[in-house]
């Protein structure tokens, strides 16, 4: 599938090669102060208590955009654990493909658990690496990518048209 790089000219467009699993991908652009700014509160919620605590817990989670909140469940992995306890972060995403937004985020997250999926799935917010974080939009093959699993929108109707073309600000968080 041809990656459509468009927007992120003025980012340094050296690509990395990352062998996750027997998937090779080539990554997107380092991200720049101009298209992947993160944003993390100073105080941090932890979504985590004593109910919901340790392995195998599904965290609910919302992924607000503009207006638009969808509701998701984090995903049993060792990286979604890490990434609610950031919770809430707001990511400024980059558009990729024409059905994923993405940002790399500096953070480096687990990798266990991952895999290559055969169809990657509208509401799909996946890990790719060690530091990227996609948001899927449109169900389409996978073409042999490894992604370690963050979480999953409960209902990805409207997700498409609430991250519209080009870059998005997609803040998740704990509800």
């Amino acid at each position: 599938m041809k990656r459509i790089i468009g927007a992120l000219a003025a980012c340094a467009l050296a690509f990395f090669l990352v062998a996750c699993g027997d998937g090779i991908r080539e990554e997107p652009p380092a991200p720049s102060a101009a298209t992947s700014d993160i944003t993390v509160d100073e105080a941090p919620s932890d979504p985590v208590d004593e109910e919901t605590e340790g392995e195998g817990a599904m965290i609910p989670i919302t992924i607000s955009i503009g207006d638009e909140v969808f509701s998701a469940m984090l995903a049993d992995t060792e990286a979604a654990r890490q990434l609610a306890a950031q919770l809430p972060v707001t990511y400024d995403m980059s558009e990729l493909d024409g059905n994923e937004k993405y940002v790399c985020t500096g953070t480096s997250f687990s990798t266990d658990g991952a895999s290559i999926p055969s169809t990657i799935s509208a509401g799909d917010v996946m890990l790719f690496g060690s530091d990227c974080v996609v948001v899927f939009y449109e169900t389409h093959p996978n073409d042999g990518y490894s992604y370690t699993p963050l979480a999953t929108v409960d209902d990805p109707t409207g997700l498409a048209e609430a991250l519209g073309p080009g870059s998005a600000t997609v803040t998740i968080s704990a509800q």
